[in-house]
């Protein structure tokens, strides 16, 4: 009888311990509203991707750092893989891109009555344009080696910047440009966004090809992301985050 008892209870502990969820670590940055520690469930990206990894029986580890230690320590393996990123053919050598979350829009900041417009990217070339390293903005822009691009190392020094008269522009997603200057810069009444926007933005995860588990993550995802937008998950979490597009 007690050999028997043991046996069940090695069969229940074996059982259990296949039955514990994988967790798997992913890097990202301080990016509200869309992430970041302070925000509810770590904000929408964040219960986005813990939500569609769980239909897979994954939990997610998330690490914060500077975006360019982020995008660089996953590239060598050390993460499983990054968020969020915008669409780059460049990256596409080191890593696969998910299914994408909807973003927002992609605009040029300017300090208000700057007086400054452009209808294209040559319109740009007497200002000084605060960028974030290692960001990546759009196709053309980055490939504008003519226009005058300074680098720091986030979006709120950018905007700090901006307001000290260091640069003339940054470039910014509208809603971090939003949230950003009403927590830490008193508000919004001394920048403005300039029309058109660089371009509307879609969020990928992305995964590095060092990793031998890089595609089974990837489908994992992807089934998850794709089940949550036929359900309405997608939609729910949108709007219990607030993520309502709005004007400037």
């Amino acid at each position: 009888m007690f050999r028997s008892v043991a046996v069940a209870l090695f069969i229940l502990l074996t059982v259990g311990s296949c039955a514990q969820a994988e967790t798997i670590r992913l890097a990202t940055l301080e990016w509200p509203p869309y992430i970041g520690q302070e925000l509810e469930q770590q904000g929408y990206v964040a219960e986005i991707i813990r939500t569609a990894f769980a239909r897979s029986d994954i939990e997610v580890d998330l690490t914060f750092m500077p975006w360019k230690r982020t995008v660089e320590e996953t590239r060598v393996g050390r993460f499983q893989g990054y968020v969020p990123e915008y669409f780059s053919q460049e990256l596409r050598k080191d890593f696969v891109f998910s299914i994408p979350v909807p973003g927002g829009p992609l605009v040029l900041l300017a300090r208000r009555g700057s007086g400054i417009s452009y209808s294209t990217l040559k319109d740009l070339t007497p200002y000084r344009i605060g960028i974030v390293k290692g960001y990546v903005n759009t196709r053309e822009f980055d490939a504008a080696s003519y226009l005058n691009k300074q680098p720091f190392v986030d979006d709120l020094t950018n905007l700090r910047m901006l307001l000290r008269k260091r640069v003339d522009l940054v470039t910014m997603d509208l809603l971090v440009g939003l949230y950003l200057a009403r927590k830490h810069l008193g508000g919004t009444r001394d920048i403005e966004a300039l029309q058109p926007a660089l371009e509307h933005k879609l969020l990928y995860l992305c995964f590095p090809k060092s990793r031998d588990d890089h595609l089974r993550l990837l489908v994992a995802f992807n089934s998850g992301i794709t089940a949550m937008m036929a359900d309405g998950t997608l939609a729910v979490i949108q709007d219990r985050h607030g993520f309502v597009q709005s004007e400037w």
